[in-house]
C-alpha cells in the first residue's frame, strides 16, 4: 500500500497498513519511526514494496537500449520523439471517439415536423426541426469566434510548471506535451469551408465574423491539474460564449458550441446554442477531432461519463484548505 503524495497526515501510518510513504519527505516513515516497530512487521512491508517491483521486473538488467527509472531515463522520456503515422491516427481515434454531441437542434424558422424528437441533454429546448444543424457542409461560410478555438497548447521549458495544464492536456505528472497539437481552427482548416475568423474576444470583431455567415462556431475550455481543484467549474471563456451566442443570434446565424474541458462545467447559455460539443481535453489531434465530428466524417459516440450540472450549487463543493 502507497500513499499518494504527502497524503499521510499521521505518524501512525506504518503501523495502520501503508507500506509506502511517498514522496518520503514528511518525516512519517523516519528511520527512527520505522526502528520503533517490531522487525517482523517492517520486513512485511518491505517484502510486499519488493514483491511489486519483482512483478514488472524492476531488477531485471534493462539493457543498453533501454533505461532505469531514476537513473538514466531522461533521453528516452523526453527528448526521444516516438511519433509515428500509427500513433496519429490512434490520437485521433481516441479523441474522435470521446467527443460528447449535447445537444444538435434545427436551425431556428425551419419548421417542425410532427415527428420532431427532443435532444437527449436534460433541461436543454426541444428539438425544432427535422434537419438539425450538424453536419456541416462543404461550400459553407463558418464564423470561428473567439481565442480558445485557435488557443496555443503549452511548450517545454525553464518556466512551465508541472502543474500547467491546457485545453488539450491536464497538468500535473500523467502530462504529455506535444510539438503539434491541431487547434479547432487547424482542423477546419482544408475542409472546404470560407472561414471567417474572429481571433479576438472582442464584440466588434464577433460582429464582424458572423457577417454573411452561415454557421458559427465559438469554443470554450477550462484548465485542471493534479494537485489543486478548480475554483469554478465555469469556461474561461463563459462570459465570451454567452455574447457570441446572443450576437449570433440577433444576426441570424445558429451557432455550434464546442467545449474542450477536463470533466464537469456548466453550460448556463446551453439553450441558446443550436448545437454543443464536448470533446473534453483531447490532445494533439483535438482540432481534427472535433472537425472529424462537425462536418460527419466521424460518429459522435461518446457518452458522458460526468454529470454536468445546471448551478454550481447542485455539485459536490471541493474541500476547504
Amino acid at each position: 500500500v502507497m500513499s499518494d503524495w504527502w497524503a499521510l497526515q499521521t505518524r501512525a501510518g506504518a503501523t495502520s497498513g501503508t507500506d509506502m510513504d511517498m514522496p518520503g519527505t514528511d518525516g512519517f516513515f523516519s528511520a527512527g519511526i520505522l526502528q520503533t516497530l517490531p522487525h517482523a512487521h517492517v520486513d512485511d512491508m518491505a517484502q510486499r514494496v519488493l514483491q511489486g517491483m519483482s512483478r514488472v521486473s524492476a531488477f531485471r538488467d534493462p539493457g543498453p537500449a533501454s533505461c532505469r527509472a531514476g537513473c538514466n531515463c531522461s533521453a528516452l522520456l523526453y527528448e526521444a520523439n516516438a511519433t509515428k503515422a500509427e500513433h496519429v491516427a490512434l490520437a485521433r481515434r481516441l479523441a474522435t471517439e470521446g467527443a460528447v454531441l449535447l445537444k444538435n437542434n434545427a436551425p431556428e424558422g425551419a419548421g417542425v415536423p410532427a415527428h420532431a424528437a427532443s435532444v437527449a441533454f436534460p433541461a436543454l429546448e426541444p428539438a425544432t426541426g427535422s434537419e438539425p444543424l450538424l453536419p456541416l457542409r462543404a461550400g459553407q461560410t463558418i464564423a470561428v469566434l473567439g481565442k480558445a478555438c485557435d488557443a496555443p497548447a503549452l511548450k517545454a521549458g525553464p518556466l512551465l510548471s508541472w502543474t500547467d495544464g491546457d485545453y488539450y492536456v491536464v497538468g500535473g505528472s500523467g502530462r504529455v506535451l506535444s510539438n503539434r497539437v491541431r487547434t479547432v481552427l487547424d482542423g477546419l482548416r482544408g475542409r472546404g469551408f470560407r472561414l471567417q475568423v474572429s481571433s479576438s474576444d472582442r464584440e466588434r470583431d464577433i460582429d464582424a465574423a458572423l457577417r454573411g455567415a452561415d454557421v458559427a462556431i465559438t469554443c470554450g475550455g477550462a484548465r485542471s491539474s493534479e494537485y489543486y481543484d478548480r475554483t469554478t467549474l465555469r469556461l474561461d471563456q463563459d462570459d465570451l460564449v454567452a455574447a457570441s451566442l446572443a450576437r449570433a443570434k440577433s444576426a441570424g446565424v445558429p451557432a455550434v458550441v464546442v467545449v474542450l474541458a477536463p470533466g464537469a462545467v456548466l453550460l448556463p447559455w446551453r439553450n441558446e446554442a443550436t448545437a454543443i460539443l464536448l470533446a473534453f481535453l483531447s490532445g494533439q489531434e483535438t482540432g481534427e477531432a472535433v472537425a472529424d465530428v462537425l462536418t460527419g466524417r466521424a460518429e459522435p459516440g461518446g457518452r458522458l461519463p460526468v454529470t454536468l450540472p445546471s448551478a454550481e450549487a447542485d455539485a459536490l463543493q471541493p474541500c476547504p484548505g
